[in-house]
């Protein structure tokens, strides 16, 4: 895994997480077949191991295939939208980011106390391309965020509303 951090900006020191989980190249049994490896050496060179036997020596690239794309999630509350947030999320399978005011109207609020509308976390994630958006950290006077859902979904179709126990599962593609 690859965690990557990016200074916020808020009135105290803030971060954001990046987490990119890895994953290993598909095996490839046909390159196995035509380097001739042994079966039983398959499983290790499969874990990147190189194997010296039987006056041979066999490497991991001599079975596996082309690399494959990793999961991606991004975190980051209490900030302002800053055009670096996008190239840090940019990707990501998940996104999750504060929407602290789901009301347009709260945009002075916002800047005043450093933080983000529904509307500025969609633009974050439209611009960074991600999978989808999972806005959480409400403001204590928003009782319903999804009664601004719209906001966020006006912009970013992906859009989610967090609330406690959440439980999201991302798997691998393809």
């Amino acid at each position: 895994m690859i965690i990557s951090t990016l200074e916020l900006e808020h009135s105290t020191n803030c971060l954001g997480y990046s987490l990119y989980f890895n994953r290993k190249a598909k095996f490839d049994v046909e390159s196995a077949a035509k380097n001739e490896i042994p079966k039983e050496f398959w499983n290790r060179l499969q874990k990147n191991e190189i194997i010296n036997e039987h006056g041979k020596t066999y490497f991991p690239g001599m079975v596996l295939g082309k690399a494959r794309r990793g999961i991606k999630i991004s975190f980051t509350t209490d900030t302002r939208p800053t055009p670096n947030i996008i190239s840090f999320i940019n990707e990501s399978d998940l996104f999750i980011c504060e929407g602290t005011y789901g009301n347009d109207n709260d945009i002075e609020k916002a800047i005043k106390n450093k933080h983000m509308t529904f509307t500025e976390a969609a633009v974050l994630a439209l611009k960074g391309e991600v999978q989808e958006l999972l806005l959480t950290h409400f403001s204590p006077s928003m009782l319903n965020p999804d009664e601004y859902k719209d906001m966020a979904e006006g912009i970013f179709r992906n859009s989610t509303i967090g609330f406690d126990r959440f439980v999201r599962t991302i798997s691998f593609k393809d």
